[in-house]
């Protein structure tokens, strides 16, 4: 049975790890094309923990002006909501500035984002100098997807290989926007090789894409140290 919402796999997660609020440290990894886009800035953001930690205390936000190409590398974590601690976007502080990205709250509008620029001064009330809505930057023609995730896997295996490791999925979690790049191998059938899907590892977990003919294709996600035990599945969306 599928959990109802995305609150019943947090408490599952929470579960298994005793961490409370659960929190990890980025391995970073850079997309090769801006994250997020407004009219005067590209954003890169680097954040690669775990794809069950809500909270992201090592996110590198690197800017570069379109004008002029100036870059600015900033370090900075994600925002979280209390008591849920659900991802609300990411906030940056280089030395008296601010620099916040939130998304659109809209559900329905998952391509909006806004870069926020705040001076905090001693002597005077914070101050908004700069507010700029820009576009969320993801391939569209998703490789696979679920009512939670989607996934595209970013580099394939050598033609002619039916078992491959080393390879990398960008997740992008459908409801609050976040986006990571996990490890990822090809699962296959040790008695002929036959194809049967991904495993995605991150944290303590596997995120495993199933996609025999045999059953409902479909995400389970398994502790890596007990494989039987699933801790969370859903259906992949069938593609029309």
């Amino acid at each position: 049975m599928l959990f109802k919402n995305i609150f019943s796999y947090t408490l599952i997660i929470l579960s298994i790890t005793c961490m409370i609020p659960l929190q990890a440290k980025a391995q970073a990894t850079q997309f090769k094309t801006p994250f997020f886009e407004t009219e005067k800035f590209k954003i890169y953001i680097e954040d690669s923990c775990p794809l069950y930690a809500n909270i992201c205390d090592n996110v590198i936000y690197t800017g570069i002006n379109k004008k002029n190409q100036q870059k600015i590398v900033i370090k900075g974590n994600t925002l979280n909501d209390s008591p849920s601690y659900n991802f609300k976007g990411y906030s940056f502080i280089n030395k008296n500035y601010t620099y916040t990205l939130s998304p659109s709250t809209d559900p329905k509008n998952l391509d909006t984002w806004t870069l926020t620029i705040i001076q905090e001064s001693k002597n005077a009330a914070p101050k908004t100098v700069l507010q700029e809505n820009g576009k969320w930057n993801y391939d569209k023609s998703d490789v696979y997807e679920s009512k939670t995730y989607k996934f595209f896997l970013l580099n394939d295996c050598i033609e002619g290989n039916v078992s491959c490791k080393g390879m990398k999925m960008n997740v992008i979690n459908k409801q609050n926007k976040r986006q990571i790049v996990v490890n990822t191998e090809t699962m296959s059938r040790p008695s002929n090789y036959d194809f049967l899907g991904y495993i995605m590892t991150s944290g303590m977990l596997h995120y495993n894409l199933n996609l025999t003919f045999v059953t409902k294709p479909s995400l389970d996600v398994t502790p890596i140290k007990n494989a039987s035990e699933k801790v969370f599945s859903e259906d992949l969306i069938e593609k029309e």
